[in-house]
């Protein structure tokens, strides 16, 4: 397994970081990639250890740290954790995809091109190169997210959804409690706040407890240096209030076979949601964990959770190929 890391620029001109975790034999052992989306407030550091799993199943993980998190620019100051338009997540999801597309390509065709330098005649590099461009162009391509991650990804995917073999939501911000990061007062009066006072830091916070109740991942979480700890911005929490409105509206489009992780006991995005969505679509197998928390993906039990998504990108491409 490899783990590589690069810059991907975004059509704003702001620098992110991004990750590749690729299997054992490097992109052309691979037979399907995924594009995964982190959370509000955090960074994809903090998943490495699911993009790891993953690569161990053979399935290619391409993240990034959005815009105004991690290490990625705005690095300080007014744009940590700023969100004046939640088009903008959806933006850069799309054209990180198609980078990432681009960038899993040239692995492959470079990798096979180089291994039959050493071992075939040059007469035989150009069909070489135009089977390894082939065996890329068949990886099947699924795109998943996390917490704030899985909203941006549902709208991602509704933008190019024939280019997509399946979309992952895991603990999916389908809907929020109006309570912890989203307040009463801002639910009741966003649209005026955001109007009046957009870059303030009136919101609560993230309770780190609500996130995961493991005492040792909570003490992780409050140190890491990456992590944005302060209070959300109006006009942050005001966008994802619109994008949540705005899939609602729209979700009966989606077609693609859907996997769906929820914990009913997830005090910062809603399970009713999940499950609604699920219920609605043609292809959805929904997978609730009783009481629960909402990162899953951290914590004892995040091999199994791991382990499914796995075995059901696995099952999605049999039936596919």
């Amino acid at each position: 397994m490899a783990t590589e890391t690069f810059t991907f620029t975004n059509s704003r001109g702001q620098a992110l970081h991004a990750v590749a975790c690729l299997p054992a034999g490097g992109a052309p052992a691979c037979r399907a990639a995924l594009v995964f989306l982190h959370g509000y407030a955090e960074h994809t550091g903090r998943k490495l250890h699911v993009f790891e799993q993953l690569a161990a199943a053979g399935v290619a993980v391409y993240a990034y740290d959005m815009h105004g998190h991690g290490q990625s620019e705005p690095k300080e100051g007014l744009g940590r954790a700023l969100l004046l338009d939640w088009r903008h997540m959806v933006d850069d999801a799309c054209d990180f995809a198609e980078h990432a597309r681009q960038r899993h390509a040239a692995a492959t065709t470079t990798t096979t091109t180089t291994t039959s330098s050493s071992s075939s005649s040059s007469s035989n590099r150009s069909h070489t190169c135009k089977s390894s461009a082939a065996a890329a162009a068949d990886v099947l391509w699924y795109l998943g997210g996390y917490s704030v991650g899985g909203l941006t990804a549902a709208h991602a995917v509704l933008r190019q959804q024939g280019q997509w073999a399946g979309l992952l939501l895991v603990s999916a911000a389908l809907g929020l409690h109006t309570h912890g990061l989203l307040t009463r007062v801002q639910a009741a009066l966003g649209g005026l706040l955001n109007a009046a006072l957009p870059r303030r830091k009136l919101v609560k916070g993230l309770v780190t407890q609500q996130l995961n109740p493991d005492p040792k991942w909570v003490s992780q979480y409050d140190a890491d240096p990456l992590v944005y700890h302060g209070k959300a911005r109006v006009c942050t929490v005001y966008q994802f209030g619109k994008a949540i409105k705005e899939l609602q509206r729209t979700r009966q489009q989606l077609r693609l076979p859907t996997y769906v992780l929820h914990a009913t006991g997830d005090k910062v995005t809603q399970y009713e949601a999940a499950r609604e969505i699920a219920a609605s679509l043609p292809a959805a197998e929904m997978h609730t964990v009783e009481g629960g928390y909402h990162d899953l993906l951290s914590g004892a039990e995040v091999q199994q959770y791991v382990a499914g998504m796995a075995g059901w990108i696995s099952r999605n491409c049999s039936m596919l190929n």
